[in-house]
């Protein structure tokens, strides 16, 4: 299908479009995904946690199985809802790409103020851009992240990835992989 835009709009004023069979939709000048991973699991891999050398108290978006790399004393599984459930201490984040829940996920971290979160670097959303500027620190990692899916090594993501950081701790450890770090304080 052609994109028609009319001399007189911005591109953004977008008359015809094909965006929404493909899993996005433009908001005010964003784009926000509303597809879903159908239940697939993308764990953290080790070498993220091993990088950040630090221990986590709470792991609110996780299941059994991936603690185990985690290595969080507490954790949120699926059935128990993290975004119901009360945050403590220094958190780990790598949160469920489900429609309109990032933000959700992203202001209980912020309101947290203390941990790492794992995200896509998508620049481009409206939650990024009303969540990623209210952290200590972001570092846009050099490479992508090669997630284990449902515990298996199945190659590198299709998007690069950021570390969020709240807290000093939680923003010295960030540093600790290459890439460009920015401290928002």
């Amino acid at each position: 299908m052609k994109r028609k835009f009319s001399s007189n709009r911005e591109p953004s004023k977008i008359e015809s479009f094909s965006f929404i069979e493909k899993g996005v939709k433009l908001q005010s000048g964003f784009v926000e995904h509303f597809g879903s991973s159908g239940g697939i699991e993308w764990w953290t891999p080790k070498e993220i946690i091993d990088t950040l050398g630090l221990e986590f108290d709470l792991d609110p978006a996780t299941s059994e199985d991936a603690n185990k790399i985690i290595g969080a004393k507490h954790i949120y599984t699926k059935e128990d809802n993290g975004l119901d459930q009360d945050w403590f201490g220094r958190v780990w984040l790598n949160p469920p790409y489900t429609r309109n829940e990032m933000s959700l996920w992203l202001e209980k971290f912020v309101n947290n103020k203390e941990g790492v979160a794992l995200l896509f670097n998508r620049s481009d959303t409206k939650w990024w851009h009303d969540w990623i500027p209210k952290t200590d620190a972001i570092l846009f990692k050099k490479g992508r992240v090669k997630f284990l899916l449902n515990g298996e090594d199945k190659g590198s993501s299709q998007a690069p990835s950021i570390l969020v950081a709240m807290g000093n701790e939680c923003v010295e450890a960030i540093k600790n992989f290459e890439g460009l770090f920015v401290d928002l304080r």
